[in-house]
């Protein structure tokens, strides 16, 4: 089973209300495997030890643009 915990923050430049709406955001998480997986893993070509659970931690940071219609966003 592969699980993934993240906490995503996000600042709009401009506020959510304006039409051209830049914004930075931030992120960290956790993805990790447990046990039960090991072949599918292996099949991958991850290395899993006899430790019964894997995981990792990331951060992620970037930015991006996007357009308010109304009550509809679209971003990139």
């Amino acid at each position: 089973m592969c699980s993934t915990y993240a906490l995503d923050l996000a600042y709009h430049i401009l506020g959510t209300k304006s039409l051209l709406d830049p914004f930075l955001r931030a992120g960290f998480g956790l993805w990790a495997y447990d046990y039960m997986n090991k072949e599918e893993l292996e099949e991958l070509g991850w290395y899993m030890s006899d430790d019964p659970l894997m995981g990792s931690t990331y951060f992620d940071l970037g930015g991006g643009l996007g357009v308010n219609f109304g009550d509809l966003g679209i971003f990139f």
